[in-house]
């Protein structure tokens, strides 16, 4: 997965450093800033793993429980800042992530709204959590006031709506785009956007599905505080997805610049696909035109409410 994602960071890096916009080079330092979170979990995590190994399995002093909180205790500040850490980051991957469908949506109020209002919940509580946690000066588990934890689920559970917000409207795009073209292409292939918007509709769904069992995480440490296979498979998933939080915003970022760039030249052109008269119950039927890449361009004869518009341009 590092591997990957590193592979990812330097694509998504040329190709938008390539784009020389200012838009660009904000995109550029907010997925290396969130490659560079992730790089500090990754080791963190490696690291912590290897110290409570080492006290609890290798050292033959004292009990096994003993042991294990004492190994809990002198990790405990480092899985403190992972934390911190891990909630700046999907902090930045969400907002990439409603930033780049706020456009891909053709920038619809209602879509920017309602993304907005989810990442400022995220936020709040977010930063709620790291002002508790500093208030109560970083302290054992077992002494953690019971409002970092709310805040902490607050946060995740904000995160997750937007996510599962932003497959649902990447789903009814993909949707809405394959049902129009196929109207106007005799063709049953897929176009480049269809690929694209399938691409990041599913990758949603597994991001939103590895993110749900984090929640159970939370839970997990009140209801039953010793070790498990529950509580190992769910530290598990908790270490995935310190890397995913980052590599599925760049994949979003990836996979748009490179659709785009085949849709026109230099990844600045346009694909719209226009609802017909017969769907809105509004307006004129659309004409179209081919492209000189064979894809067809939905224009509206009129410019009216029937428009529901994909765009694949990088702003």
């Amino acid at each position: 997965m590092a591997r990957m994602y590193a592979v990812l960071i330097v694509t998504a890096c040329y190709a938008l450093l390539r784009k020389k916009q200012r838009t660009s080079y904000i995109i550029t330092a907010t997925i290396l800033a969130i490659f560079a979170i992730s790089t500090f979990l990754w080791t963190s995590n490696l690291a912590v793993f290897i110290k409570r190994f080492n006290i609890a399995l290798v050292r033959t002093d004292g009990t096994l429980l003993s042991r294990l909180d004492v190994a809990d205790f002198s990790t405990e500040k480092l899985r403190y800042f992972s934390d911190i850490f891990f909630v700046i980051s999907y902090l930045l991957g969400d907002a990439l992530i409603a930033w780049r469908l706020v456009i891909l949506g053709g920038r619809s109020i209602w879509i920017g709204l309602s993304m907005f209002i989810l990442w400022i919940g995220s936020l709040a509580t977010g930063f709620g959590l790291i002002g508790c946690l500093s208030h109560a000066h970083f302290p054992a588990p077992e002494f953690l006031p019971p409002l970092c934890s709310t805040l902490e689920n607050a946060s995740w559970v904000f995160s997750l709506a937007l996510n599962a917000l932003s497959t649902a409207i990447l789903s009814r795009i993909a949707w809405l785009h394959r049902r129009n073209v196929s109207r106007h292409i005799s063709s049953n292939g897929r176009t480049l956007a269809d690929y694209a918007l399938s691409t990041l509709a599913i990758s949603g769904v597994v991001y939103f599905l590895l993110g749900v069992p984090r929640l159970t995480a939370f839970a997990n440490q009140t209801v039953n505080p010793f070790p498990s296979s529950f509580t190992y498979a769910t530290e598990i998933i908790e270490s995935m997805l310190y890397q995913i939080v980052g590599l599925y915003p760049t994949t979003v970022i990836v996979v748009l610049l490179y659709r785009s760039d085949g849709l026109g030249e230099r990844g600045h052109s346009t694909l719209t696909v226009v609802t017909s008269a017969e769907d809105s119950k509004l307006g004129t039927v659309p004409r179209k035109t081919r492209t000189a890449t064979g894809l067809i361009v939905m224009d509206s004869a009129e410019d009216d409410l029937s428009t529901s518009s994909v765009h694949f341009h990088v702003v």
